[in-house]
């Protein structure tokens, strides 16, 4: 068995640099092949994910997978790549002018032959702003006070606000508002044909969409460099499908594989595994209006009683990386922070220096009155969670404090976790910098603060933040705010969780990355002499 792990430290705008953690696990011991010096067009690439599909509509906030697949269908203004930097798309160019946004078009058209104009993007913005609108799309425009086709391939967006992320909230897709119309009411949305089987103005057409299957075509018509692919044809599974179909030979990618079933995929001959990380993290949220959460000894002496370098090796066959605090590698700032070590002995000095001893002696460290036991929640449908608390749990035992892990519905996972009705829970997030706020904002408790968090110095910092236009300041800022809530400890900061990918080794030119597995798939390629039915 071989292993390769490689840090990427690509360069950012303003000499700001982003640890991605791309680790490709090489496994099996199939003599390689001779590969063509230059891409081949043709043949039919099978992936199996295991998920069902989103609706394909910009109107509604969509799951990210959905949306990776999306941008190659009706491609975006512009989007985020791996180093934090913006990559236009369908704008070709952007400019700012006082109190708004200017985007130029490039030339492109819809599968229908009609051409792609800014009056699309108008259309699209009107019907996302619109009351009715489901999801919580329209809240990214709370910056917009008007969008206006300046010219068919000029598209004007009027801002209320200036902020920095002005250009991130308005990455949008097309509607093609000749077949969308005037009068077409968002609160129908999920009656519109377009919504299920959108028309194309990408390098992919949709030749069939239901919520398990999708079949994609390449599209000649766009005005995008046509992909090499003829045909994608992505279907939803279960685990154990997947893998016997892997084994088969019949699929060529399987996306975010679950971790306990990466050595079944290891043993697939011409099976190449890549692990992913640094998009997300894994953590216990503390409630801190329990008096006992509450004590700052406690929370530190949890975080260095935790073995996470165990949990990495154990769980995530080593492809993880310690947790850091809120902020993650992909969102490009200098990982620096320090950890605090992993020492039981200093964990159960300081609980002892706090006033919290075991003086009955039944294994439970108690302080006037109050004894440091209590339940973890975990959704009872997500095994890496589950064994990740089985372990939080045995490590704080060693040090007296008792836990027990109570597995839950997802459902009523979030009910009590929402009302506050938690001691802890362990949760995941793929932080957003826009999502900061409602996360560990004090006034944010209503949103995503479920733990009760407060201090003044991250709320300022918070607040900085939001006007912080990018470039070393807001990295200065950024690492402050890691450092400062990485200090006060109110969660316990696991690991950041790898997405484990199988590809097929006939699969060239893929690039994964941790921000999108199928960002460049339409450079992906099948050499010829392979473009067969895959057995």
């Amino acid at each position: 068995m071989k292993t390769s792990r490689h840090i990427g430290t690509p360069r950012l705008p303003h000499g700001c640099v982003a640890l991605l953690l791309l680790a490709a696990l090489q496994w099996g011991c199939a003599e390689p092949e001779d590969v063509p010096s230059a891409p081949e067009p043709g043949g039919t690439l099978r992936i199996v994910l295991l998920e069902p599909f989103d609706f394909l509509t910009p109107v509604r906030a969509v799951e990210p997978l959905t949306l990776q697949f999306m941008e190659h269908i009706t491609p975006p203004l512009g989007r985020v790549d791996e180093r934090g930097s913006i990559e236009w798309v369908m704008a070709k160019r952007a400019g700012e002018t006082l109190g708004g946004l200017h985007f130029r078009l490039r030339r492109a058209s819809w599968e229908d032959g009609v051409r792609v104009t800014a009056q699309d993007f108008v259309r699209t913005t009107q019907m996302m702003l619109h009351p009715g609108a489901p999801g919580f799309e329209r809240s990214r425009f709370g910056l917009v006070k008007d969008v206006e086709a300046v010219d068919d391939s000029t598209l004007f967006f009027e801002l209320l606000e200036f902020l920095p992320q002005r250009h991130l909230d308005a990455l949008i897709m097309p509607l093609p508002a000749h077949i969308v119309g005037e009068d077409a009411d968002p609160r129908r949305l999920l009656e519109w044909p377009i919504t299920r089987k959108p028309l194309s103005c990408g390098p992919f057409r949709v030749a069939e969409s239901t919520p398990h299957r999708l079949t994609l075509e390449r599209s000649l018509a766009s005005g995008f460099t046509p992909p090499y692919l003829e045909r994608v044809e992505v279907r939803t599974t279960n685990a154990d499908t997947a893998l016997a179909v892997l084994r088969a030979g019949a699929v060529d990618v399987i996306e975010d594989l679950p971790f306990d079933r990466v050595p079944e995929a290891a043993a697939v001959r011409d099976a190449r595994l890549v692990a992913l990380v640094g998009a997300s993290y894994l953590f216990v949220g503390w409630n801190l209006r329990d008096a006992r959460l509450a004590d700052p000894s406690v929370r530190r002496a949890a975080a260095q009683a935790v073995d996470t370098d165990r949990i990495i090796r154990d769980l995530v066959h080593g492809q993880g990386d310690p947790s850091r605090g809120p902020v993650v590698p992909v969102m490009g700032i200098p990982d620096t922070t320090a950890l605090l070590p992993y020492d039981r002995e200093a964990a159960r000095r300081q609980l002892d220096r706090a006033g919290w001893r075991d003086e009955d002696g039944d294994g439970v460290r108690e302080r006037r009155g109050s004894r440091l036991a209590f339940h973890l929640l975990v959704p009872d449908d997500a095994p890496l969670r589950r064994r990740l608390a089985a372990e939080v749990a045995g490590d704080l035992r060693q040090v007296g404090i008792r836990v027990e892990v109570r597995p839950l519905p997802i459902q009523a996972l979030v009910a009590r976790v929402e009302q506050g009705g938690f001691e802890a829970f362990v949760g995941r997030w793929y932080p957003g910098a826009r999502h900061f706020e409602a996360v560990w904002h004090s006034e944010a408790t209503h949103r995503f603060n479920y733990g009760g968090f407060s201090n003044p110095e991250v709320d300022s910092l918070l607040q900085r933040l939001r006007y912080a236009e990018p470039g070393f300041r807001r990295q200065a800022l950024l690492t402050q705010l890691q450092t400062r809530i990485y200090s006060l400890q109110p969660y316990l900061f696991l690991i950041q969780d790898p997405r484990f990918v199988v590809f097929a080794d006939r699969v060239e030119g893929a690039r994964p990355s941790v921000v999108s597995t199928f960002w460049n798939l339409p450079e992906w390629w099948i050499p010829r002499a392979r473009q067969r039915t895959p057995h």
